[in-house]
């Protein structure tokens, strides 16, 4: 009897000690910002310095987060959360928004960054920051 029992414990304690391997599969995420209509109303974004005459009127920085919406979850007890999306062009135009209310044509020195926010009891939300100097160009 023993030496039956014997390769089934044995069985048993290797596969209740052998490591539990999980993870994340690699992803690839990749994004274009487009200045393109900005540029047809005649604002200027760049991320390198304005080297030609113009007057600098401030520091512009916008940040953005997505929302979360707290859901019944049908298929099992409790509720899940349903994070919206948050596009970076939406984060761009504010930035212009506040830049031509400056008086200013152009955003330069333009960081655009992703960024996230956590709240104790909530799901991390993601958002985009983007920063620079509005300035007014000099006509030529």
């Amino acid at each position: 009897m023993r030496a039956r029992l014997l390769p089934i414990v044995m069985l048993a304690l290797c596969v209740a000690c052998a490591p539990v391997y999980s993870g994340i599969g690699s992803s690839i995420s990749a994004g274009v910002l487009d200045f393109r209509p900005h540029t047809r109303d005649g604002f200027f974004f760049s991320p390198d310095p304005y080297v030609l005459p113009h007057t600098a009127l401030g520091m512009v920085a916008v940040s953005a987060y997505a929302g979360a919406i707290r859901e019944a979850a049908p298929d099992r007890v409790g509720s899940a959360w349903r994070v919206d999306s948050i596009a970076p062009d939406s984060v761009l135009a504010l930035a212009k928004t506040f830049a031509r209310g400056l008086g200013g044509d152009a955003v330069v020195n333009l960081e655009v960054t992703r960024v996230i926010r956590r709240e104790p009891g909530y799901p991390t939300l993601p958002g985009w920051e983007v920063r620079g100097l509005a300035v007014r160009r000099e006509p030529r």
